[in-house]
């Protein structure tokens, strides 16, 4: 799974800070989309793919 594989509903998870998320929303394309994710202990964060560490779990 790539970044095209980032889309609403998916679970990601961020490392070190936030743990595993829910995609609520994406915004662009590539390394530069903006997510909505909603993560179990510290709510809901806007974060750039780039910047981010995301990486897609199944």
């Amino acid at each position: 799974m790539g970044f095209a594989s980032l889309n609403p509903s998916y679970r990601a998870t961020v490392l070190p800070c936030f743990g595993t998320g829910v995609i609520k929303e994406r915004s662009g394309q590539g390394q530069d989309a903006k997510l909505t994710v909603n993560f179990k202990d510290y709510g809901v964060k806007k974060l750039v793919v780039n910047y981010a560490s995301l990486y897609p779990i199944s």
